[in-house]
């Protein structure tokens, strides 16, 4: 699964923004929902949002995407504990994360899902 489905632009702003990506079955983009906007250094994600878009789609992959408008792409400490807490609540569900996706400040990118510290317990 790659940052292909977010226009780099969408992620370059000066505050934090956080998108979910919901993916049908053959991981093909079925639709991109801009979850909230933050600061410059955070924004607060909510979960029944979240899980109410999830059901509302029927998509069993989802991604996260965020930004970090100052700073590089590794994850926060935050970052992974959102993300942890994401991929219990979907698996729940019967859904997935599949990824959450860290934009930094010169457009490099952290995928988690490819990262062997976060992705042994969070997909």
């Amino acid at each position: 699964i790659k940052y292909k489905y977010m226009k780099r632009a969408e992620m370059m702003d000066t505050k934090e923004i956080v998108y979910l990506l919901c993916l049908d079955s053959a991981k093909c983009r079925k639709r991109i929902c801009k979850l909230t906007e933050g600061d410059e250094t955070a924004a607060t994600v909510d979960k029944a949002k979240i899980a109410r878009l999830v059901a509302q789609n029927n998509c069993p992959y989802n991604i996260l995407v965020h930004n970090h408008p100052r700073g590089g792409s590794s994850p926060s400490v935050s970052d992974i504990d959102t993300s942890r807490s994401i991929a219990v609540m979907l698996r729940s569900m019967g859904f997935s994360l599949a990824d959450h996706l860290i934009v930094g400040a010169e457009g490099d990118v952290f995928s988690m899902f490819r990262d062997p510290s976060c992705s042994t317990f969070l997909f």
